[in-house]
């Protein structure tokens, strides 16, 4: 059985009885804390702080509202000059939506009326890297 770095892998690893079914999962356990880095506010380079008075995860992103009903909105961040994507998947491992992303940072509203509910997982994916794999549950 192989042990994935991410607390609900564990999970879904368990229940599948093996790891072997979750392509493309394997490079989210890859993916070193170096990977994603902390900015301050006020950081001299490009990328642009999201609130004003907190720090910007690097390469990371966040889903709200958490449950979702018609919508959710991902706020992200990516290293500058990245190419990236969000990606959602079902619980299955299948792959709901590939939504490409642009710029340093920002926001992407999806509508989720057509999405059946249950429990969702998603993460960023810069640079053919996976980053920030987190879930987010659809109540209609």
């Amino acid at each position: 059985m192989k042990i994935y770095t991410l607390g609900f892998f564990l999970i879904f690893s368990f229940v599948t009885g093996s790891g072997q079914n979750l392509s493309g999962w394997d490079s989210l356990s890859h993916s070193s804390s170096r990977d994603s880095m902390l900015v301050k506010p006020g950081a001299p380079d490009d990328t642009k702080d999201l609130s004003k008075n907190a720090a910007v995860r690097i390469n990371s992103i966040i889903a709200s509202p958490n449950p979702a009903n018609a919508d959710i909105t991902f706020n992200y961040s990516m290293t500058p000059g990245s190419e990236g994507e969000i990606i959602i998947l079902q619980i299955t491992g299948a792959v709901a939506s590939e939504i490409p992303v642009t710029g340093t940072h920002g926001s992407i509203v999806t509508d989720t009326r057509d999405m059946k509910e249950g429990l969702y997982f998603y993460y960023l994916m810069v640079d053919g890297k996976a980053y920030s794999a987190k879930k987010f549950v659809i109540r209609h």
